[in-house]
């Protein structure tokens, strides 16, 4: 049967995206962040000059980085594995021009990675929070 409003739901659709994996996933984190008492600064911080930060986030008095890794049919090993030494440099160099761009260098802060993964298709996500995963170097 037709209904009168099924062609303006197919005309709306076109406009609508739906979110990718990455933006799930980072969804999902901040959710599960949130409901630790958690509180979100920004997400998806894109830098001037490029960069981004998946969740900037506080711990109390604490500034928290937090990089997502989101995947499908991985574990959540499988998906920490993929913030190597490279990642973790452009992160703390990212941290530092958001700390200075803010007026924040004198807070702690913590480079946290959260792990969302989909063991497959239909399956709840598996969340992962590995605190205080890498260090910034001394003089950070």
């Amino acid at each position: 049967m037709h209904r009168w409003w099924q062609p303006l739901l197919v005309w709306l659709r076109q406009f609508v995206r739906p979110f990718s994996l990455g933006q799930r996933g980072e969804r999902i984190a901040a959710r599960h962040l949130r409901r630790q008492g958690w509180t979100i600064l920004h997400r998806r911080y894109r830098l001037p000059g490029g960069g981004e930060l998946d969740l900037v986030m506080t711990d109390g008095r604490q500034i928290v980085f937090v990089e997502v890794k989101s995947r499908l049919g991985a574990s959540p090993q499988e998906a920490m594995e993929n913030v190597h030494a490279e990642k973790r440099r452009r992160l703390i160099q990212a941290a530092a021009t958001y700390l200075k761009y803010h007026g924040l260098q004198g807070y702690p802060v913590r480079f946290d990675v959260v792990s969302v993964t989909w063991p497959r298709p239909g399956d709840p996500p598996q969340v992962v929070h590995v605190p205080d995963a890498f260090q910034a170097p001394k003089g950070f």
